[in-house]
């Protein structure tokens, strides 16, 4: 969580899909305005798909509506991905950031979601945490 949570009402939050090593991510949280909210690992994941479904819920049951703004971090890159094709499938809008996205596997997934003629995906790809 982020301390933008407890002040904005009005702006929508940012999520975040964690993978195994999020512990680095808490310097950005502590600084981001914005209401953040991360994503716990279950303990057991049997694929990116049904993982991408629950959290797709678990967004959905927080903003009902899109446009959402979903953060991946090295795997969980391919999750966020997975979430936005689902979201777009319902006809909502998602903008996508991914931090430290090993671009092969980052490459081959977008293909699948460029093949949905998504209106409003935007994907950035941040190779060091630095830049924030």
């Amino acid at each position: 969580r982020s301390p933008g949570l407890a002040y904005s009402t009005e702006v929508l939050p940012v999520f975040f899909v964690t993978s195994l090593c999020s512990s680095y991510l808490q310097p950005l949280l502590d600084q981001l305005l914005y209401p953040a909210l991360c994503s716990r690992i279950p303990g057991q994941v049997t694929s990116i798909a049904e993982y991408a479904k629950g959290l797709t819920r678990s967004l959905k049951a927080i903003q009902k509506q899109g446009p959402y703004t979903l953060v991946g971090e090295i795997w969980s890159s391919c999750v966020v991905l997975e979430m936005t094709k689902l979201l777009e499938k319902g006809g909502d809008k998602v903008v996508v950031i991914l931090l430290e996205g090993l671009p092969d596997t980052v490459e081959s997934s977008m293909q699948d979601i460029v093949n949905l003629n998504s209106t409003t995906l935007v994907v950035q790809v941040v190779d060091n945490l630095s830049v924030f």
